[in-house]
């Protein structure tokens, strides 16, 4: 499914073990009502099982430190990244 409805997207991905809902928007209008009120311009969040978690605090920090580890020769092997190099290509290229 694919929706796009003032810049926000939804989509779901039929996994082999998940079914995931997920929503994409570059609308601050959007943002949860906890998040406008403390002034933030991003939120992310991930639901398993009922159970949510939020992780919208150090995820800039999260890349930088990926890349610093790539650069150091700690990155990962292709085989360890295809499937997710996939499903990104997969979800930039998806034509309804």
């Amino acid at each position: 499914m694919f929706i796009s409805i003032a810049m926000i997207l939804l989509r779901k991905l039929n996994l082999d073990k998940a079914l995931v809902n997920w929503t994409l928007s570059i609308n601050a209008v959007n943002l949860p009502e906890e998040a406008k009120k403390e002034g933030k311009r991003t939120h992310r969040s991930l639901t398993i099982d009922g159970e949510a978690f939020e992780f919208s605090e150090g995820f800039t920090e999260l890349h930088t430190k990926s890349y610093e580890e790539i650069l150091a020769g700690n990155g990962f092997r292709l085989s360890e990244t295809r499937k997710a190099v996939q499903l990104a290509h997969d979800i930039r290229n998806y034509k309804q």
